[in-house]
């Protein structure tokens, strides 16, 4: 489309200017929309790994352990810290 100006053809992109802030704002929310529904569609996967998941992860990861029945002694020293001269 081009819009006659004193006798000067104009290009369409001219008139498209004036409505920079319009699509600036139409393409934020394009953007905007797009990062939910990733987000949702990640919250949706971590809830259906979390329903399969047994229960009792911790306990469970710590039992299968290689270290449980190695018998270690993992007992420490005790110190009381060091003396300082005030």
């Amino acid at each position: 489309m081009a819009t006659v100006k004193k006798g000067i053809l104009t290009s369409s992109g001219e008139w498209w200017k004036h409505l920079r802030w319009t699509k600036r704002a139409f393409w934020k929310a394009e953007r905007r929309a797009a990062e939910r529904e990733a987000v949702s569609e990640v919250g949706d996967e971590f809830d259906k790994s979390l329903a399969t998941s047994n229960k009792g992860g911790i306990l469970a990861a710590l039992l299968r352990s290689p270290l449980v029945g190695s018998n270690i002694d993992l007992t420490r020293e005790v110190t009381y810290g060091r003396e300082v001269d005030l």
